[in-house]
């Protein structure tokens, strides 16, 4: 497969050991087959707990500004449409989709956010979970009938 920015012939080569991923070697960007996006997200192998600390808002949001204005690519693998928009709402992370094969193309960077992102969702949804033990904890004491 052709990258779809630079046209370089696209590397295939494992990631976090267990999925493998087609890589540009000149400019970084990956392509990922439908469901392979899924895969990464179950993924627990790199610990990003430092690096969230250290996200930088601001340069988090000219990022997306900016990819908002990339120019329209094909897909790699099928030749299909491509689809830039923002992977969930408020993730500030734009990737662009194959609306024929449900391939993914991740620019270089965007896949790291991806897994911060992922790893900070998880995050959050572990402290939601401990909020609603400690409040139904709390409520027993004082549930008495």
């Amino acid at each position: 497969m052709q990258c779809p920015r630079d046209g370089a012939t696209l590397v295939s080569t494992k990631y976090e050991g267990e999925i493998v991923v087609d890589q540009c070697p000149s400019c970084g960007g990956v392509w990922l087959d439908s469901g392979e996006l899924q895969a990464l997200q179950q993924l627990v192998e790199r610990d990003h707990k430092t690096h969230l600390r250290r996200i930088d808002i601001i340069a988090r949001a000219y990022e997306f500004a900016r990819q908002k204005t990339r120019a329209e690519i094909t897909c790699p693998k099928c030749g299909g449409r491509m689809e830039s928009g923002e992977y969930v709402y408020c993730s500030q992370i734009m990737i662009d989709r194959c609306v024929d094969c449900s391939g993914v193309w991740l620019d270089k960077g965007e896949l790291a956010a991806l897994e911060q992102f992922f790893e900070e969702a998880g995050l959050q949804e572990q402290e939601e979970k401990g909020l609603n033990l400690r409040h139904s904890f709390f409520a027993s004491l004082f549930d008495r009938e």
